[in-house]
């Protein structure tokens, strides 16, 4: 131990990639967040039925900060788990990809139409802003896939550098380097312990 205090040991986690993945799950999670709370903020000022789509992204947009800010946490104490990462992210791979599916059903055809259908600005706005959504929806799904497989890279790269034990043929120690023994004693190989009783010839 060095003066001033424990030695970090290096990641085995790629930095560069680490960082671009975690930035990239961070801002799709602030996006959506940010998208969805304004949808939320004017339906209720409006006293209209917020639609459970709009609270389920929201509410996936705050855990996923969360979790980039954890991971991130744990990355710099160079104590981030890749099976952890890997368990947790499949769950959130999952979430957005349903939570995909379930905006792009309730947005139907107008997932793909353009938006110049809507006659007016506000309508032409709110048309965009469901598309931003959608659009960063997938890229949510899409982020969480890529730290899954650099977190399997990572693990691959930890079980192939771990402890590999000495042969053990190469520590059996033959009669040759034991002590030569007396009359009426068995030598004792070399390497074992106990006493070996004298034998009468």
């Amino acid at each position: 131990m060095s003066k001033g205090g424990f030695k970090k040991q290096p990641t085995i986690w790629p930095t560069g990639s680490f960082i671009f993945t975690a930035i990239f799950k961070f801002l799709t999670g602030l996006i959506v967040l940010g998208i969805t709370g304004f949808f939320i903020f004017h339906l209720r000022k409006d006293h209209y039925q917020i639609p459970w789509q709009f609270s389920a992204l929201a509410a996936l947009g705050v855990v996923t900060i969360t979790n980039v800010v954890a991971t991130t946490v744990f990355f710099c104490c160079r104590a981030l788990n890749p099976i952890a990462v890997m368990i947790i992210d499949t769950i959130f791979s999952l979430l957005w990809a349903f939570s995909a599916g379930a905006i792009g059903k309730g947005m139907g055809r107008n997932t793909i139409r353009g938006c110049g259908i809507w006659k007016t600005t506000q309508g032409m706005a709110v048309c965009h802003l469901f598309k931003t959504v959608f659009a960063f929806t997938v890229l949510g799904w899409f982020a969480m896939v890529c730290s899954i497989i650099i977190a399997s890279g990572v693990r691959r790269r930890a079980s192939s550098h771990k402890y590999q034990p000495a042969n053990p043929t190469s520590l059996n120690q033959t009669t040759a380097y034991a002590p030569q023994s007396g009359i009426g004693q068995t030598a004792a190989p070399y390497g074992q312990g106990g006493t070996y009783k004298s034998q009468d010839m």
